[in-house]
């Protein structure tokens, strides 16, 4: 029975490292350099108007599309129709990058092989101008993914690169681990490939295709599996410790031994 319980609070304390799951994305509004324009992230496909944060509220009132708005204007100067988290628009009003990061992508199961050529395959980074898409890029094409160990591929995986917007210069740096792209902001042509890290690397890789991500979903769904299923082992466990319970307590006690006759 001891030994039951004890395999039963194992069981309990291991179980959240099984499984991931990541926080919906919130919608959001980020300024240009300058202050003069507004870029609209509103999140699609699972706002809740009972349970919405006020924030959120208020800026579906106010805007009714993705895209950029000048500063105090209620009028877009151009929409979108998808939601990134890592945006960065440019200060001229028109040129929009969309950085990729993807949390939490399950590529266990497969080979290293396999895993590499999943990675290399999802989008790494978008280029827009005045909301049409003009050059995007793969992860493979930026990046050298045999660097990824096999550590953090045979993990919950994560692509969340830094990336640092230079105006003056017209570039975005992009940094994944330990390696940084410089592109064109404005033309999205690779300017430079391969220079050594500027800041924090990626966390891991692989995702989504520049919208909320599938990743997340993904993962949502094999966490609840994982979660369903450490329940019916929890309820087996206890199952079987009634049963072992029960029996113990059902047999007969145990008659004294007569002592034998005196001759």
């Amino acid at each position: 029975m001891r030994y039951l319980l004890s395999l039963l609070l194992s069981l309990l304390v291991l179980s959240p490292a099984l499984a991931y799951t990541r926080a919906p994305a919130q919608s959001f509004t980020k300024e240009t350099a300058d202050g003069r324009f507004v870029l609209v992230m509103l999140t699609k496909g699972h706002y809740d108007e009972k349970h919405a944060r006020a924030e959120e509220k208020e800026l579906r009132r106010k805007y009714q599309a993705n895209g950029l708005y000048p500063k105090d204007s209620e009028r877009p100067l151009w929409t979108v129709d998808w939601f990134g988290e890592s945006v960065h628009p440019a200060k001229d009003g028109a040129h929009l990058v969309c950085v990729h990061t993807f949390q939490g992508y399950w590529l266990s199961g497969k080979g290293r092989s396999e895993k590499l050529a999943c990675v290399e395959k999802f989008e790494a980074v978008s280029f827009y101008r005045e909301g049409r898409l003009i050059r995007k890029y793969a992860i493979g094409e930026l990046f050298d993914v045999s660097r990824y160990s096999d550590e953090s591929l045979n993990t919950w995986f994560h692509f969340q690169p830094e990336a640092e917007l230079d105006e003056a210069a017209g570039v975005i740096r992009l940094e994944s681990n330990g390696r940084r792209v410089t592109i064109d902001y404005r033309t999205g042509e690779i300017i430079d490939q391969g220079g050594g890290a500027f800041g924090i690397g990626i966390r891991g890789a692989c995702g989504n295709d520049g919208g909320e991500g599938v990743g997340w979903v993904a993962a949502a769904l094999i966490g609840l599996f994982v979660t369903l299923g450490g329940a019916g082992v929890f309820a087996g466990i206890l199952y079987l410790a009634y049963r072992h319970e029960a029996a113990r307590m059902s047999r007969p006690p145990a008659l004294p031994r007569r002592p034998p006759p005196r001759e």
